[in-house]
């Protein structure tokens, strides 16, 4: 199975540490948030294609071509028009179910084996309190967005029936951006899309989250 991992957002929630560093080689513990997502991979995984953005040069010189005997590509995203437009980047990429993972969320390596069982699927998490924009989940299914009790984790499978629907277009603060979730959930009125439920996810995308993380990881290595 290919994995895609999106990697070429600025991180500007992260600022001043993501003006000279990109997100995913933001240290956590003894390694860097995409370390800890690649060794979370399923074992079924035999290739990895990145797609970088911002300073992107410094997750090729990271990485490699090689993580732990699993050959790495990268695509170029020069335009970072979202994670939809990065989809299109690695249209050819993708032959059958394929694991699109972003770069700045934590993963168990349990959950991503159970959401690549499926050939259209999303991971979400439950979340506290219903919320506007959340996912709504019948019976095993992604339904929509709607004010749900559920939440895109950022993890996605995916085949080539993903490229059935035109990218669709969302605001994103001051822009808009080309949604990947947005745009398997319009797949998913024509075929089944698989909600997996998460055990364990943490998003880096904050000063508050990193700070969460880097405490978890602080106590998980302390034991």
């Amino acid at each position: 199975m290919k994995c895609i991992i999106l990697a070429a957002g600025k991180g500007t929630r992260l600022l001043p540490l993501t003006q000279e560093t990109p997100k995913p080689l933001i240290a956590i513990g003894d390694m860097t948030v995409i370390e800890y997502l690649l060794d979370q991979l399923p074992d079924s995984v035999h290739e990895i294609h990145i797609i970088v953005g911002h300073l992107g040069q410094m997750i090729r010189k990271a990485i490699g071509e090689e993580y732990k005997g699993i050959p790495v590509s990268y695509h170029d995203q020069k335009n970072l028009n979202g994670t939809g437009g990065a989809m299109m980047i690695v249209k050819d990429v993708i032959e059958g179910p394929t694991l699109i993972v972003n770069a700045d969320d934590m993963y168990t390596k349990t959950d991503l084996e159970h959401l690549s069982k499926h050939a259209l699927a999303m991971l979400v998490t439950p979340i506290s309190s219903a919320r506007d924009n959340a996912l709504m989940i019948e019976e095993g299914m992604v339904k929509g967005f709607g004010d749900s009790h559920f939440y895109n984790a950022g993890a996605y499978m995916v085949d080539e029936r993903y490229f059935e629907s035109n990218p669709v277009e969302i605001p994103v603060r001051d822009h808009k951006e080309l949604s990947l979730p947005h745009t398997l959930i319009e797949v998913g009125k024509k075929y089944t899309l698989n909600a997996i439920i998460t055990t364990e996810w943490m998003p880096v995308g904050t000063h508050e989250q990193l700070a969460e993380v880097r405490k978890f990881f602080k106590k998980k290595t302390a034991v």
